[in-house]
């Protein structure tokens, strides 16, 4: 088990099919194949991140650090 820092994700758990028509025309989309873990969550529209941080904090590293210690304040 790992904990999830930094922001909702974005999402796109199902795999990406391919389909040729009969005259040639091609598109994409979303196929059924999907990820699920094992208690059968989807995480085709993101997931939530156990300590949310600011986009301004990604890359800080001292931002991060007081997110892992507990002592890291979220504003917008």
């Amino acid at each position: 088990m790992a904990t999830i820092i930094g922001q909702k994700t974005g999402g796109g758990a199902c795999a990406i099919t391919r389909v040729i028509l009969p005259t040639g025309l091609s598109f994409q989309m979303s196929s059924l194949n999907g990820f699920y873990n094992d208690e059968y969550f989807m995480p085709e529209f993101g997931v939530e991140p156990d300590i949310k941080i600011s986009y301004d904090d990604i890359y800080n590293k001292d931002a991060i650090l007081s997110a892992i210690n507990g002592t890291y304040v979220y504003s917008e």
